[in-house]
């Protein structure tokens, strides 16, 4: 295109967005090197044999072709152990992990560069190795190997100028001019990866925490496990919308409270000896150790005789006042230490407790709670590595919470359990953000627990959830980080273990989430998907697809091409190409399916009009229509029918016609004879 189109384009453009727009890998020891991924249709980018990094301006036919939000949706593509996971770890991982990941023994094990664009002639070049790129002007010798530019380009010349180092460059904190408020560079974005060993531990009970990093780069932050409160909300507002047919009736969120535990100790007697804690002046009363059922000697459950179990307390009020002295009883016997002990038992037996009922003892351990925290806060010898915040107003906030769940939710003493096949519920959605956001370990022990998990999901609803769900934590993070103005998100095939259906409607159903994101300011989102689904790659353009190949004459040698297939191409196109016969179908299917579309496309009619031969054909059309009404998969179904009936189409077309012609002669010849005997 002529430069002057391109610069009537670009003209007064302004990117106050940073874009990853390309990643050049030199070496990383995993079968990449000397190979180059371009993300963007701005620019025509490539690093040539004298090592300059070429950026030439091109104008983008695709801009908000996934609406305003949106920056671009990358996709990458190749056969399994092609290395689409290794580009998202050296994009998506911190320092210290992807040394691991690599195994970097030294600095020179890795060469590598990504190019991010921020506005019209501005990029942050960042990586490892900055002597990789020869013509940048104005770098310094001391410059570190692991390193951050803010560079200018100068497109004419095509040399880059260094202006200074990333984490120094101040920028404004919004758009608006009139805001004095200023950040560094670094701090303008946030990559969030999603990776292919992500565990559903939200089904289960566990959690796997969040890595970050922090330094001269954009940060990079993984998404390992949704929050509880997203996938509720996820799975209530949106996932239930869209899949109306879904079977979720047996789907449900539970929270149960798992009891501390008292090493050695069985019955309620056994663990008040063995604590030693004058818990209401009288330790037979705590509630947390009475049970409905108390096992037997011989292995039977036999109802308890607990007198305390004559008090007519409602599963919620128990559930209530049982974590609370889960949380005094945990601290006591697995933190506190018996020099304080002592200090500590006097203050509590201070403390009034005269009247029995649930709102004096919510009070009265509140209380005890407060002294418990008080000593540990004013005590160094209790301060860890870990960032443990002993906050009461964060026991009082759960608490508050827990009054207003429903009491008809609380199936017994020790579970919360919400059926998610139905409408939203304000309290436990705030239930679950409290425990997101104070950790059940929160106190510096792991001894009691409230424990939130997901049940009678499918493998492929957890995957199709668990994917959407961590992509609130983008959201999350925009609005609680105002300096932030872009989103970067990786995401490992995230359609690994879908129905057809779910692959063919992803990028659909991603930009519809985003299109419902509402923040008070503008933020942008460019994602990358590893994929092997033809279904994605139709809804994207070619230009925004990279092909990794497996050298034929050496296994070991990745080469990087864009795709000659992407947005509305024919199905049948895309699957020809071996990175998406990787399907959830049968192997034995797929041959059949390979050879069904070769066969299809391979049926002929020869030069000589000969009828034997469109005889033949039919048969064959007739046997393939068989085998395709066999196909169980209804898309796979109707578009191989599809490609069928576009080949009988263009086989018999000209056939069709030579025979209409002949019908039609033949009528204007008995018309004109007609015509002739009447006259």
């Amino acid at each position: 295109m002529h430069a002057e189109i391109i610069n009537y384009y670009l003209k007064g453009r302004i990117y106050l967005h940073p874009k990853l727009v390309y990643l050049y890998i030199g070496t990383v020891h995993r079968n990449f090197e000397n190979q180059g991924f371009v993300f963007t249709n701005d620019f025509r980018i490539n690093y040539n044999n004298e090592e300059h990094l070429i950026i030439e301006q091109n104008y983008n036919p695709y801009e908000n072709l996934w609406g305003p939000t949106i920056q671009d949706i990358n996709l990458i593509v190749g056969k399994n152990g092609a290395g689409k996971t290794t580009l998202l770890d050296i994009l998506g991982s911190i320092k210290q992990e992807r040394n691991e990941l690599f195994k970097v023994k030294q600095i020179q094990d890795m060469q590598w560069f990504a190019v991010y664009h921020i506005e019209n002639d501005k990029f942050v070049i960042e990586g490892y190795d900055p002597k990789l790129i020869k013509n940048i002007e104005t770098t310094s010798e001391g410059d570190s190997y692991d390193y951050s530019f803010y560079v200018k380009y100068d497109y004419l010349n095509q040399v880059i100028h260094n202006l200074n180092y990333t984490q120094l460059t101040e920028v404004n904190l919004t758009t608006d001019k009139t805001d004095r408020g200023k950040t560094s560079l670094n701090r303008k974005m946030v990559s969030l990866y999603c990776t292919s060993n992500r565990n559903k531990n939200w089904t289960q009970n566990t959690r796997i925490g969040r890595g970050t990093d922090y330094g001269v780069s954009f940060n990079k932050i993984y998404l390992q496990n949704p929050k509880y409160s997203n996938i509720y909300n996820f799975v209530v507002k949106q996932y239930l919308s869209w899949e109306t047919h879904s079977n979720m009736d047996e789907a449900s969120c539970v929270i149960n409270l798992e009891e501390v535990n008292i090493e050695d100790a069985w019955t309620k007697e056994d663990k008040v000896a063995k604590i030693k804690l004058n818990l209401y002046k009288n330790p037979a009363l705590i509630l947390g150790f009475d049970k409905k059922f108390t096992l037997h000697l011989y292995g039977r459950m036999l109802p308890s005789t607990n007198k305390n179990n004559e008090r007519s307390w409602t599963n919620k009020q128990r559930y209530i006042i049982s974590y609370l002295e889960y949380m005094i009883i945990g601290l006591w016997t697995n933190l506190i230490t018996e020099t304080d002990k002592k200090n500590i038992g006097e203050n509590i037996d201070g403390i009034e407790f005269i009247k029995d009922g649930f709102s004096n003892r919510v009070s009265y351990l509140i209380e005890v709670i407060k002294i418990v925290f008080n000593v540990i806060c004013t005590n160094e010898k209790y301060f860890s590595d870990e960032p443990y915040n002993y906050d009461i107003s964060v026991i009082q906030e759960l608490v508050s919470n827990l009054k207003e769940i429903d009491i008809s939710y609380f199936t017994s003493y020790t579970t919360i359990s919400l059926n998610l096949n139905t409408e939203f519920n304000e309290a436990t959605h705030k239930l679950l953000q409290i425990i997101d956001s104070y950790s059940p370990s929160f106190f510096g022990f792991k001894s009691e627990s409230i424990n939130v998990s997901f049940s009678n999901l499918s493998t492929g609803q957890m995957e199709f959830i668990n994917g959407f769900s961590n992509l609130y934590t983008a959201i999350d993070i925009a609005m609680n980080n105002p300096q932030i103005s872009s989103i970067l998100v990786l995401l490992d095939e995230p359609d690994v273990s879908f129905h057809p259906e779910w692959s063919r409607l992803y990028i659909y159903n991603l930009v519809k989430f985003f299109e419902n994101i509402n923040l008070d300011r503008e933020v942008k989102y460019q994602l990358i998907i590893t994929t092997h689904s033809p279904f994605i790659v139709s809804d994207v353009p070619k230009e925004f697809i990279n092909c990794i190949y497996i050298d034929e004459k050496n296994p070991n040698k990745r080469v990087i091409k864009k795709a000659e297939f992407g947005l509305m191409s024919n199905f049948y196109d895309i699957i020809k190409s071996d990175f998406f016969i990787n399907s959830p179908i049968g192997e034995h299917a797929q041959t059949v399916f390979k050879k069904l579309i070769t066969s299809i496309e391979e049926l002929d009619l020869g030069e000589s009009d000969n009828e034997e031969r469109r005889e033949f054909i039919r048969k064959e059309i007739k046997k393939k229509e068989g085998i395709i009404t066999a196909i169980g998969e209804k898309i796979i179904r109707d578009k191989l029918m599809e490609l069928l009936n576009e080949k009988k189409a263009t086989l018999f077309f000209q056939n069709d016609v030579d025979t209409r012609i002949n019908e039609l002669e033949k009528e204007i010849n008995l018309l004109k004879r007609m015509k002739e005997e009447n006259q």
